[in-house]
């Protein structure tokens, strides 16, 4: 059985990564017409560790809701933003110990990246 609160959450959730994921990938794009595909390559890099822990966290974090089940709400958000920082940090780690890249691209797509999660449920609010 699927908790109907829940899934409205998660859809929310994946709409607000969706908008992020777009925000970051123009910004790949960008890059990449204006330094060269290797500057590109480490922009999408940096989009994806920005990108995925956040679609990791939607999932995670959003299989209860509602009043009954609030401690399982409190649990599974903790839960989803370990696995975020957890999966990031893994994702940075790989990143930077195996790929050759540009190591300032990777981290203005990332920080891009943050900045729209950030200023995404501000900006996207419904009046």
């Amino acid at each position: 059985m699927t908790n109907r609160l829940a899934d409205a959450g998660r859809q929310q959730a994946y709409r607000l990564v969706a908008r992020q994921a777009l925000v970051v990938f123009v910004a790949v794009i960008v890059i990449a017409a204006g330094w060269g595909w290797q500057a590109g390559y480490s922009a999408l890099l940096g989009a994806l560790i920005a990108v995925l822990p956040n679609l990791l966290f939607a999932r995670i974090a959003f299989q209860q809701a509602g009043a009954r089940a609030a401690r399982q709400v409190v649990h599974g958000f903790y839960k989803g933003e370990a696995a975020k920082i957890g999966l990031t940090i893994l994702l940075f780690v790989i990143v930077l110990s195996w790929v050759p890249i540009r190591v300032g691209t990777l981290f203005a797509a990332y920080g891009i990246g943050v900045l729209a999660q950030w200023l995404a449920p501000v900006l996207l609010q419904r009046k």
